[in-house]
């Protein structure tokens, strides 16, 4: 962990973007994999909360003149919050009508920003220069050195967190939760929890997501984004703890390596999801981890 602190000694000023980007999307992939990786909720309408924690980021900098880091913080809360306002009803429809209720939730989202005329509607919105105390963090080589602590213990939570009773809790209930429910298991409350958490991540990572790019519009949160982090996930290995870094990694620095290939890049991403679904459907992770049960099974 500490050798990568040297990554940006030895990657350009350009790769060093793509390297920041991933970061961010790791700790998104990461969300979405507490909601559908474990808890096995389809939310199509992921995407929108990384937009709430950009746009409430953005905000409270601009409007209450909060330092960055409590924005950032204020942006996850916010996002997290409008997770549980659309858990608690969401969790108590069948999985299609979740998935549904959610489609649509993010499709209003994308909408309700665009007519927000101080948050720029969608002409969408310069996002403020950002700084730690006199420390100006403008620049990729600056954010890395912010965005890799926020990343590195996001990911050690996530770890902690499916170690303890409430990652137990999640795994039970989306496995059996009618098992689960006799155990005690008080399934919709952990399904909120799930949501609350997943939303929370991603609006941590819409926060990161506005210093980097500069510029956010409602058009970069729509149902394409969130196709792009379940792609991630997929590709990854759903329900892993490694396989979001994977798969935002990948999938970040695809578009580079097909440069030459642009006018055929979503063909060639429909290619792969779908021999990754028919092929490898527990991911790359998830693949490693199979062959590494087996051969251990073996030299027994």
């Amino acid at each position: 962990m500490i050798i990568l602190l040297g990554i940006p000694l030895i990657v350009s000023d350009f790769y060093l973007y793509y390297v920041d980007l991933t970061l961010i999307y790791a700790i998104l992939t990461t969300g979405l994999n507490i909601v559908l990786g474990i808890t096995k909720l389809i939310n199509f309408g992921f995407a929108s909360f990384f937009g709430i924690g950009a746009y409430a980021t953005g905000a409270s900098m601009m409007l209450f003149n909060l330092p960055y880091l409590p924005s950032l913080l204020f942006g996850g809360i916010v996002s997290s919050f409008v997770g549980l306002l659309l858990a608690v009803p969401g969790v108590r429809l069948a999985e299609i009508g979740f998935a549904l209720l959610t489609f649509a939730f993010g499709e209003a989202i994308v909408t309700v920003i665009g007519h927000i005329k101080f948050l720029g509607a969608y002409n969408g919105l310069m996002f403020p220069s950002v700084s730690i105390g006199l420390l100006d963090l403008k620049g990729n080589f600056r954010l890395f050195y912010l965005y890799y602590p926020i990343a590195l213990a996001l990911f050690i939570i996530y770890i902690n967190v499916m170690k303890s009773i409430i990652g137990r809790a999640f795994i039970a209930l989306a496995d059996r939760p009618v098992a689960a429910q006799s155990m005690g298991v008080n399934v919709n409350r952990y399904q909120v929890l799930s949501i609350v958490l997943s939303s929370f991540y991603a609006g941590i990572a819409g926060g990161l997501f506005g210093p980097l790019v500069t510029f956010i519009d409602p058009g970069s949160f729509d149902i394409m984004q969130t196709i792009l982090i379940f792609m991630m996930l997929i590709i990854g290995g759903t329900g892993t703890s490694i396989g979001p870094i994977i798969g935002a990694g990948l999938l970040i620095f695809m578009p580079e390596i097909l440069r030459e290939f642009s006018e055929y890049q979503n063909l060639i991403y429909g290619i792969i999801l779908l021999v990754f679904i028919i092929v490898m459907p527990e991911g790359i992770w998830g693949r490693i981890l199979v062959w590494q049960s087996g051969r251990f099974q073996r030299k027994r």
